[in-house]
């Protein structure tokens, strides 16, 4: 019996060495050439450098995102990627998860694609796809740029201050962009415009984006009607005003961000879904519309408990009558 036993463990351990080996293969691989297929019959291939920063695509086909999950494992170590000539199309989440990407380079030799500085465009530099994640300070979109892919600067953590060209017509957002604490646009673009940092429509009815680093207190314009979806998203403000003129505000426009107090002018009549989600709200808010705006779901969904809304002592009843603002501690004011 001692002998089975000893055997038994004995296998036990190999088995455990032989495991713990093959799982060490897996998360340290060496760097290998491999075909994967994209949405053509043509095939791509990708090769990365031995210390996993450097990511060479060739062969010919599309850069899919099932395509690129071979690679995958790599992504958060990649600090540059170098496509070849025959790749045919790149998709917009490609690039997902790859922090410490500083470059996106392209073959000359490419008809679909180029690169300036690292940032990725099609061939004529008329639409910016991918600003890569990890690049630093202030950046200005080239004067060629029409269109802006959508999600080109997401998570860009590094970036400081964007300039918007003339010419960009299409929708413009910074998501996750930790570190911006400026959104410039060039005078003579049509379609936007920015004032003190801020991203705003030409005529400054709409306001688009606040940056995410912008700090302190701040007034909304008096020419802006609406603020738009997740205009103020993760910001690090802690007070803002907003007057009379505001008539909207969109879905999850100021949610998950550090605002301690708000307030409401009179002209507010409907306030998104999850617009004031997860907001500080260490202050009493203050809304001054004489009737209850309509609210949508969660919108002032918060774990602070001690939140008050402070509304004109005249529509006291209103609120406390009102569809969602009856769940919320309600305060009437003079």
């Amino acid at each position: 019996m001692k002998r089975t036993f000893l055997s038994i463990t004995a296998l036990a351990l190999v088995t455990g060495l032989i495991a713990v080996t093959i799982i060490g293969c897996v998360k340290e691989p060496k760097p290998t050439e491999t075909a994967v297929s994209g949405d053509t019959e043509n095939h791509m291939t990708w090769f990365i450098s031995e210390d996993h920063t450097t990511l060479d695509i060739s062969g010919e086909g599309a850069m899919t995102s099932e395509a690129c999950d071979t690679w995958f494992t790599y992504k958060q170590t990649i600090a540059n990627i170098r496509i070849g000539e025959g790749i045919t199309r790149i998709d917009n989440d490609v690039f997902e998860d790859c922090y410490n990407l500083t470059a996106i380079d392209v073959a000359p030799s490419n008809p679909n694609y180029c690169s300036v500085n690292g940032v990725l465009f099609d061939k004529n530099q008329s639409e910016l796809i991918r600003c890569p994640q990890a690049k630093e300070g202030a950046y200005t979109v080239p004067g060629s740029v029409e269109k802006i892919r959508a999600h080109a600067f997401m998570n860009c953590y590094k970036l400081t201050k964007v300039t918007i060209g003339e010419h960009v017509s299409n929708g413009i957002f910074f998501p996750y962009c930790g570190r911006l604490k400026a959104i410039l646009v060039a005078p003579e673009n049509t379609y936007y415009s920015s004032e003190d940092g801020v991203l705003y429509n030409k005529d400054k009815t709409v306001l688009i984006q606040c940056p995410h680093d912008k700090k302190g207190a701040f007034t909304i314009p008096s020419s802006v009607k609406r603020i738009d979806t997740e205009a103020f998203y993760i910001c690090s403000l802690t007070s803002i005003t907003i007057g009379d003129h505001v008539e909207e505000i969109g879905d999850r426009a100021f949610m998950n961000s550090d605002l301690e107090m708000i307030t409401l002018g009179k002209g507010i009549k409907q306030i998104g879904d999850e617009a004031f989600m997860n907001c500080v709200f260490t202050d009493e808010t203050y809304i001054h519309a004489p009737t209850p705006p309509v609210v949508g779901q969660d919108a002032f969904y918060t774990t602070n408990n001690r939140m008050v809304i402070c509304v004109p002592k005249s529509s006291l009843e209103a609120y406390q009558t009102a569809a969602y603002w009856k769940e919320l501690k309600i305060r009437g004011i003079e």
